[in-house]
């Protein structure tokens, strides 16, 4: 079963103004799913329509087999999720917030257990959230949405107003959580951190679905090239042409006594190496580098405009 599962949606506010069309895609239950988009490629428009707070136009969306426009109940039973505009109260401290979640979700955790999962301490859990920083308050919306052991997280924009410290503990949470079972469906703008925790991707813009895949198949699909530094003991017999002209060896490159070289395929990189031995250079170090889910990601982009 699917946890997600997303078909034929379109959704449209009046009769110009198209949020998304045709979204076909599924997320595999305990999986970490990476939502990617521009600002108004229609991510928010999506989780809303998942949550049921805004009906799809037509199309039908179902969460660990609940329909979620014929369920509701049932499917916002199963998540948990930390909107990208969330409220809290002023006047309530952390801990009310957490109490209450735990209320909402019928749920008997220990709210104090959620204050440390998230980064607080419990100082901080008896302030009252108006004296609370951007990040602090990133911080309990993200401990709600814990709340009750979802089987889904939905988390949109997750590391908004977080420190590097917050953002790894975002990134830790989430591989916990996946570790046990959960689903994570997550967008951000912070490409390296879907990169460095999602097992699949959906990119979209405008509206349209460019593609769902993982990262690897990504890279296959667009023809991504990856780079070999290379730290030489000289580059004094260096024939540049002569490298470039291996199949599968493109854009050399060199800086003092680095040489950068990229490839197309691992036989190129079998042959380069090859090569330079051959040539009676000394090869002191190696460093591979794959093509970047943001670079994957800006390729998608500037294929869609053509």
């Amino acid at each position: 079963m699917n946890a997600i599962e997303i078909k034929n949606v379109s959704k449209y506010f009046g009769r110009n103004k198209v949020a998304v069309e045709n979204l076909n895609f599924s997320v595999n239950k305990g999986e970490v799913f990476g939502f990617l988009g521009p600002n108004g490629a229609g991510k928010s428009t999506t989780i809303e329509m998942i949550m049921d707070y805004i009906h799809p136009s037509k199309g039908s969306i179902s969460v660990m087999g609940y329909n979620s426009q014929m369920e509701t109940k049932e499917v916002r039973k199963k998540i948990g999720i930390l909107p990208d505009e969330y409220g809290l109260y002023d006047r309530l401290s952390g801990i009310d917030h957490l109490k209450f979640a735990n209320r909402m979700n019928g749920s008997n955790e220990n709210p104090m257990e959620i204050i440390r999962t998230v980064g607080l301490d419990e100082k901080d859990a008896q302030k009252k959230v108006r004296s609370y920083s951007s990040g602090m308050k990133q911080r309990l919306a993200l401990g709600m949405a814990l709340s009750g052991s979802p089987d889904v997280l939905i988390l949109d924009e997750p590391s908004k107003g977080l420190d590097p410290q917050g953002i790894r503990r975002v990134r830790n949470i989430i591989r916990e959580r996946k570790n046990n079972g959960v689903t994570v469906f997550f967008s951000s703008h912070l490409i390296s951190q879907v990169e460095a925790v999602c097992d699949s991707v959906g990119i979209i813009k405008s509206g349209e679905l460019l593609a769902v895949d993982t990262i690897e198949n990504l890279r296959k699909n667009v023809k991504s090239q990856d780079q070999l530094v290379l730290k030489l003991e000289s580059t004094e017999n260096l024939e540049p042409n002569r490298l470039e002209s291996i199949n599968g060896v493109s854009n050399i490159q060199t800086n003092g006594n680095l040489l950068i070289a990229s490839f197309s395929n691992n036989e190129g990189k079998i042959k380069l190496i090859h090569e330079l031995h051959s040539s009676g250079i000394l090869i002191k170090d190696i460093k591979s580098e794959e093509t970047s889910l943001e670079d994957l990601f800006a390729a998608y982009l500037s294929e869609s405009d053509y």
